[in-house]
């Protein structure tokens, strides 16, 4: 717990490069100062993991994107890359970075840009944390992924019909 206590005052710097600063739940709200803290997303680290790669219907962190998009952080074609959101999370010692953040957050903004823009072909991962062919093998998936996604949004648009 004492590890968190020096990092907080660096988020807070971060503020002043967004509008946005978001946590991971669990690990990541530990470091937002509460008068910094806006939103929330669950991304789990073992979506991640390598040769387990998901993309889980069950949290497809729908408010976050939201929120993201109210912050004006959704990416525009013409610019293909906006960076106006900052995604907390933490991980233990001696890991360079979350699973979560390295791998999983990737696929959801890939999976999420696919579905907003279906010539969407980019998908970045942090090159000294995923190798070429670990992302060759995510790459595969996302199509499954994507189809996945717009399964469940048709049967809650259609369930959201049936109740009218």
């Amino acid at each position: 717990m004492s590890s968190r206590y020096p990092n907080i005052p660096i988020v807070g710097k971060l503020f002043l490069c967004t509008s946005l600063i978001a946590a991971n739940e669990r690990c990541g709200r530990w470091y937002i100062p509460t008068d910094h803290y806006h939103s929330s997303a669950y991304f789990k680290s073992t979506d991640g993991h390598y040769n387990n790669w998901s993309f889980s219907i069950r949290r497809l962190n729908l408010d976050f994107l939201h929120t993201v998009v109210r912050h004006g952080g959704y990416p525009s074609m013409k610019m293909r890359v906006t960076c106006r959101a900052i995604l907390v999370d933490s991980t233990r010692r001696g890991k360079r970075m979350p699973d979560a953040l390295s791998k999983t957050v990737p696929i959801w903004c890939t999976v999420i840009n696919r579905l907003a823009h279906e010539e969407w072909e980019n998908i970045t991962f942090p090159s000294d944390v995923v190798s070429e062919q670990e992302r060759s093998s995510i790459e595969a998936l996302i199509p499954t992924f994507l189809t996945s996604v717009k399964v469940v949004l048709s049967l809650a648009m259609l369930t959201k019909e049936c109740r009218c």
